[in-house]
Formats: C-alpha cells, sequence, structure tokens
C-alpha cells in the first residue's frame, strides 16, 4: 500500500470520527484517579441541579459521557437541561433508590457517576435504629422569650415542628443548607406541621433519621437528625401530630432539627418540589 493510499484512509477515519462528537467525547475521556475527582459540594447534605457550575459539575458530565450518555451542547462545567436530562435517564436506568426520576445529583448519585468517595468519617447507614430516651414533657415557653419557637397552637392551620429550640443555621449557611437548623436537646417532640402522608422515612447516607411528608396542600416537609420516627412510610398524620423525637443522628455539631419546607403542588410528585427559604415561614407559625 502507498504512502498516499495510507493517508488518505488516515483523513477519512478521522473524518467519521468527527461525526459522532458524543462518542468522540466518551472515548477521548483518560481514565480519573480518584485523587483527582472534586469533593461533592455540600458533602452528604449538597446538590447539584440545573444551574450549577464547577469541577464537580465536570466530573459529572464526565461521568456520563463514559457510560455513553450523549449531552449535546456540552458546556464544561455548567450544568444545563440537557445535563439533567442525562442525569435522570441514567437514574431510571440504574433505579437509584435516591432523588429518583429527578435530573438532580447528590451524594450517591455523584459517587455512582464519578468514583468519588465520601469522607472516612461518615457514618455508614444503619438498618435499625439506636434506641431513644422517652420523650420529655413540652418545655413551657413564652413568645416574650425571644428567638424560641413557643406556639402551641395553629397559625392558619399549621403548626410549629418543635417547641423550645433556637434558631441556628439558617437558608445557605455557606455550605449550601437547605433548612434551617432548630436547636434543642435530644428527647423532645416533633409534630407535623400539616396534615399529610409520609412518603419516606429512615436513616440517610450520612446517618441522620429522618422523616420527608407531602401535606395536603402540596409543600413537601423535611424533619431531619431524629433520635426516633414514629411513623412509616405511607401513614397519613394530621397537623400537630407527634411525628419524631428529637435528636443528634448523622453528621451534626450538637442535636438539633434540621427542618425544611420545599413548596409544592397537591397533585404532583413529592420529589418535584424544589427547596425554599424556610427561616420566614417557620418563624410566623414558631414565634
Amino acid at each position: 500500500m502507498s504512502r498516499r493510499t495510507i493517508a488518505w484512509l488516515l483523513i477519512f477515519a478521522a473524518a467519521l470520527f468527527s461525526a459522532a462528537p458524543s462518542i468522540a467525547s466518551a472515548r477521548a475521556l483518560p481514565a480519573v484517579s480518584r485523587a483527582s475527582i472534586p469533593a461533592f459540594p455540600g458533602g452528604m447534605n449538597g446538590v447539584l441541579k440545573v444551574g450549577s457550575r464547577g469541577p464537580a459539575v465536570t466530573a459529572v458530565q464526565a461521568g456520563l459521557l463514559r457510560r455513553g450518555y450523549k449531552i449535546p451542547n456540552l458546556v464544561s462545567g455548567y450544568f444545563g437541561v440537557t445535563t439533567g436530562a442525562a442525569v435522570r435517564l441514567f437514574k431510571i436506568q440504574h433505579r437509584s433508590p435516591y432523588w429518583q426520576d429527578t435530573p438532580m445529583v447528590g451524594p450517591r448519585t455523584y459517587a455512582a457517576l464519578t468514583g468519588w468517595k465520601p469522607p472516612a468519617s461518615t457514618p455508614a447507614p444503619r438498618t435499625t435504629p439506636t434506641p431513644a430516651p422517652k420523650p420529655v414533657a413540652e418545655p413551657v415557653v413564652h413568645c416574650s422569650a425571644h428567638g424560641l419557637t413557643c406556639k402551641t397552637t395553629a397559625t392558619r392551620g399549621l403548626y410549629c415542628p418543635i417547641i423550645g429550640a433556637e434558631f441556628g443555621d439558617g437558608w445557605g449557611a455557606g455550605r449550601g443548607h437547605q433548612g434551617v437548623d432548630l436547636l434543642i436537646g435530644v428527647g423532645h417532640k416533633i409534630h407535623a406541621v400539616e396534615s399529610g402522608v409520609i412518603v419516606k422515612q429512615g436513616f440517610q447516607g450520612n446517618g441522620a433519621l429522618v422523616i420527608t411528608q407531602k401535606a395536603t396542600s402540596g409543600a413537601v416537609y423535611y424533619y431531619g437528625h431524629n433520635s426516633r420516627n414514629l411513623v412509616v412510610t405511607g401513614q397519613h398524620v394530621v397537623a400537630g401530630q407527634v411525628i419524631a423525637i428529637s435528636g443528634e443522628t448523622g453528621t451534626v455539631g450538637a442535636p438539633h432539627l434540621h427542618f425544611e419546607r420545599r413548596p409544592g403542588v397537591p397533585g404532583d410528585q413529592w420529589y418535584h418540589a424544589s427547596p425554599a427559604n424556610p427561616v420566614p415561614f417557620t418563624k410566623a407559625i414558631c414565634l
């Protein structure tokens, strides 16, 4: 075979290779060492979604390309709508138990796509709850005590999730905090804010015992770091019902209730609701 023929064959092969950018990108990506994988932003409580940017997003996109998921118009390091669609397809096909059928990337999905390993100090999920102390009596708190949750009666049909707590870290808090921390000791009663159904309960990846409730209004409530849950998945609860006991399970600096409110639509799936700043809402029903 002449040199001229070999040169034409090389040019033809290069043209074919460039005609499939997504496949070419997947093959061109080098193997990634674990040491080079960016840490997941926000640790075990973080999330990547449409609009996120940075090296962790780039790592997610590279992981998708390696697995053959095509991302048209890929912008490296930007989590766009097409990246979200590929993430959603990946989770559905792999039967992801966490945030299934959504375009969000949590720590579990990030680990599956990139090979990232959580810090060694992160507790492994537990299958059985640890014994919890008996609930203590509701503290007597007067609303004149500024800064402590104190309303034991309903406000427009909504109940304060815990009585006698001090407001701690709020929305953002420098690490993508998606709720408000209500600082209180172990053993206090946690109440359902409004009537609804328990859609998920149990230990999550960081060892925290949590409850997720879909309310009749469409809002989704999240109660975390509990020492004991008193409800089961699928159970209907009424506003003000005691559903858990406060604790310090998971990675925490002090006992508290991590509380989130995610506005939603009554007929929509609970996992479609997005977190919103719960601080003004919590103060309105608790102070």
